[in-house]
């Protein structure tokens, strides 16, 4: 799962793009906010077994989000 924002790019298990970002602090934490969702529905969906993850129910957490996902091998 990989996911991008204006300004942040989520590709590894580091926030650095989002500490070093140019954006404004409410843009910089309207961002981690996205990280954190989608990297916790990643995690409950994976080792919990939630089915009813953002992840799952397509439900919109930022419009500008794009969220790609890929096939489990």
């Amino acid at each position: 799962m990989l996911f991008d924002l204006p300004g942040f790019i989520h590709r590894s298990f580091t926030d650095q793009t989002l500490l070093a970002t140019k954006l404004d602090h409410e843009q910089s934490l309207d961002n981690f906010r996205v990280a954190q969702t989608y990297t916790l529905a990643f995690f409950n969906k994976y080792l919990k077994g939630d089915t009813k993850t953002v992840l799952d129910t397509g439900e919109t957490v930022d419009r500008r989000a794009k969220l790609q996902s890929f096939p489990p091998h």
